[in-house]
C-alpha cells in the first residue's frame, strides 16, 4: 500500500491518481465517520486536507511500500522520518536506492545511469514528459522479440509492405538488430521516418556498425535489406496489390502449358490448384472463409491447430516441388493427392498425417460433412451473419431465438475447435446420433441443452 502522506501530495497538488479504499486506514473508523459528517459543507481538497491533519505522525510497525512514481518520504524502523533516504527505490533493479530522475517527466527514479537508459523504451508509455510515437511501439516489440500488433506502427515502418511472412521476419529482424545492438531510440527512428529517410539512415547506421566486421559475419538480414528497400520506402502503401501481382506470377509459372491462357478462361479446378500454388509458395496457407474453398479443398480444415496448418503448408510445398501441375491436377481431381505424395517419395510424411486423422485433399464435387462448415463458419475471419442450411439443422442454430443466442451458440463451438480438444469425425458422430449436447457440454453449461437437440437419430441410425 502507498502511505498516505504520499498520496496526498499528489492528489491535491497535480491531480495524480484516485486514493485507494485503505489510504486513510491509518486512523479509526469512528473518528473518521466523524469528521466526514462534520465536514458536509467542505470541498472534496478541504476534507482531504482535514483527513491528512489527522493522520498519526508515527506507526508501531513499518509497513511494505509499493513504488510511486514520484519522490517519497520513507520511514525508518523505529518510525521517524530519515534524513539520509528521501528517494524511492530504482524502478528497474528494485535493489538500490533511486538517484537519478527521468529527465522527461521527473518521476520515475533509478539508480544509475544505466537502468535509466534501460528502462526508458518501457518507460516512456507512463512517462507524462512527451507524446508516445509510433517508434517507441516499435522499440517495444523489438525488445520483446515480437512483431508490432499496432496497425499505424506498420504502416510507418513497412511491415505493412511485406507480401511474405519470411519478409516480414526479415525487417523484423533488420529492426531488432539496429534497436537492441546498435543502441537506435525511438525518438531517432522516429525522426528518420518522418524526414522521409529511413531507408537511407539505416544504411548509414549498419554501414558504420560493420565498418570493422567482415562480411561473412554480417548476418542475413542487411544485405536482405539492400535489395528491398522498397519495402520502408513505401511507406503508407498498401501490399494488396504486390501480393496479388506476386501470387499470380507464381501460379502462371507453375501452369507450364496452360500459362499463355488467360486465367479466367481456364477450369475452375485448374483455377483452384494454381491460386492454391500461389499461397503456398509465398509462404501462407488458406484460411477458413477466405471466399475461395481451399483451406477445405485441400484439407485444412481437418487440422487442430494453426501451427498444424503451418506445417501441412510445408507438405503440400515439398509436394509443389517434386509434382508438376499436370500431375497434381489429376491428383486433385480424382482424389488421390495422398496418392501422388506416396509415388513421389513422401511416404512417411503421409503415413504421420493420416495417423492424425488429416485428410490430405478432399475431392471436387464430392459430398462433405456438415461438421466442416460449421467448423469453417466459426472459425472464419471474416463476419457471416449465417451458416450454412445444413449447419443450421444439424447443429443447433435452428433452436436460436435471437442473434444474440447465435451468437453465444457459436461460442460453444469456438471453444472446441480453438483447444484443438475436438475430433471432427466424433462431433459428427454425436450430431447424427442426436447426441450433440452429451458432447458439447463439457464447454457450456446445462442451460444450453435446448439449443443442442436436432432431428436426429434418424431411423437408419
Amino acid at each position: 500500500m502507498i502511505k498516505w502522506r504520499c498520496l496526498q501530495k499528489r492528489e491535491l497538488g497535480t491531480g495524480g491518481r484516485p486514493l485507494p479504499p485503505d489510504s486513510v486506514s491509518g486512523i479509526s473508523e469512528s473518528v473518521l465517520a466523524n469528521t466526514v459528517s462534520q465536514a458536509k459543507g467542505l470541498s472534496r481538497e478541504g476534507l482531504l486536507e482535514r483527513i491528512y491533519q489527522m493522520w498519526p505522525s508515527n506507526q508501531d510497525t513499518a509497513e511494505t511500500h509499493e513504488p510511486s512514481e514520484g519522490p517519497m518520504e520513507m520511514l525508518s524502523p523505529e518510525g521517524s522520518k530519515s534524513t539520509s533516504m528521501k528517494k524511492q527505490m530504482c524502478q528497474l533493479c528494485i535493489k538500490e536506492p533511486g538517484r537519478l530522475q527521468c529527465p522527461s517527466c521527473h518521476n520515475a527514479w533509478y539508480c544509475s545511469e544505466r537502468c535509466l537508459e534501460a528502462a526508458q523504451y518501457s518507460h516512456v508509455f507512463k512517462c507524462a514528459g512527451r507524446a508516445i510515437t509510433t517508434a517507441d511501439y516499435l522499440v517495444l516489440s523489438c525488445h520483446d522479440n515480437l512483431f508490432p500488433n499496432d496497425e499505424e506502427t506498420n504502416r510507418d515502418f513497412g511491415f505493412g509492405n511485406c507480401v511474405t511472412p519470411q519478409e516480414k521476419s526479415n525487417l523484423m529482424g533488420l529492426y531488432i538488430g539496429l534497436v537492441t545492438r546498435v543502441g537506435i531510440t525511438g525518438a531517432e527512428l522516429y525522426a528518420w521516418q518522418k524526414t522521409g529517410s529511413l531507408a537511407e539512415k539505416i544504411c548509414e547506421t549498419y554501414e558504420e556498425a560493420f565498418k570493422r566486421q567482415p562480411h561473412a559475419y554480417r548476418g542475413e538480414y542487411y544485405p536482405w535489406f539492400l535489395k528491398n528497400k522498397h519495402i520502408v520506402t513505401q511507406v503508407g502503401t498498401k501490399s494488396g496489390d504486390r501480393l496479388t501481382d506476386t501470387m499470380d506470377a507464381q501460379s502462371q509459372f507453375y501452369l507450364q502449358s496452360d500459362r499463355n491462357i488467360p486465367y479466367n478462361h481456364l477450369p475452375e479446378t485448374k483455377r483452384d490448384v494454381a491460386a492454391f500454388y500461389g499461397i503456398i509458395q509465398m509462404g501462407w496457407h488458406p484460411g477458413p472463409g477466405d471466399g475461395n474453398g481451399l483451406w477445405m479443398a485441400f484439407g485444412f480444415c481437418t487440422l487442430k491447430h494453426e501451427s498444424e496448418e503451418n506445417e501441412f503448408a510445408k507438405f503440400y510445398r515439398e509436394l509443389f516441388k517434386r509434382a508438376p501441375f499436370v500431375s497434381f491436377h489429376e491428383a486433385y481431381l480424382d482424389g488421390s493427392l495422398e496418392k501422388l505424395a506416396r509415388r513421389v517419395g513422401l511416404e512417411d510424411i503421409v503415413d504421420g498425417w493420416v495417423k492424425r486423422g488429416v485428410a490430405i485433399g478432399l475431392k471436387p464435387g464430392m459430398p462433405r460433412s456438415s461438421v466442416y462448415d460449421l467448423k469453417e463458419f466459426v472459425l472464419s475471419r471474416f463476419d457471416q451473419v449465417d451458416p450454412e442450411a445444413s449447419v443450421i439443422v444439424d447443429y443447433g442454430y435452428a433452436n436460436c431465438r435471437d442473434p444474440r443466442e447465435r451468437e453465444l451458440w457459436k461460442t460453444v463451438y469456438s471453444k472446441l475447435f480453438m483447444t484443438g480438444a475436438c475430433d471432427l469425425n466424433e462431433l459428427h458422430e454425436a450430431c447424427i446420433k442426436g447426441r450433440l449436447y452429451e458432447y458439447v457440454k463439457k464447454v457450456r453449461p446445462r442451460s444450453f441443452e435446448r439449443l443442442a437437440k436436432n432431428l436426429y437419430p434418424l431411423p437408419e441410425y
